[in-house]
């Protein structure tokens, strides 16, 4: 296939084009103050991630074993109401 002039030259000015575009983009984006917002939202989500892994661990481990296998047993003492009111001082 063979490529005119004007195709050539249309292809090398997107070429510049773009590779300028794309130079300036990274250059924009690499300034100090650009890294340190990008850095500190990529901490800030892995963080963020973190606390939520953490909270579902802790229900999953507060659920184990919460459910009784038997039937509850009946308390065999009840509240007796005293004979006579007496105050204690602790």
């Amino acid at each position: 296939m063979k490529l005119s002039l004007s195709q050539v030259k249309l292809e090398l000015f997107l070429l510049l084009f773009t590779s300028k575009l794309i130079n300036s983009y990274v250059n924009y984006v690499l300034q100090p103050q650009h890294v340190s917002v990008i850095v500190g939202g990529v901490v800030g989500a892995l963080f963020a991630a973190f606390l939520v892994m953490l909270l579902v661990y802790r229900m999953k481990k507060k659920d184990e074993g919460s459910y009784t296998l038997e039937e509850p047993k009946q308390a065999t003492v009840t509240y007796q109401k005293p004979d006579k009111q007496e105050e204690f001082y602790a």
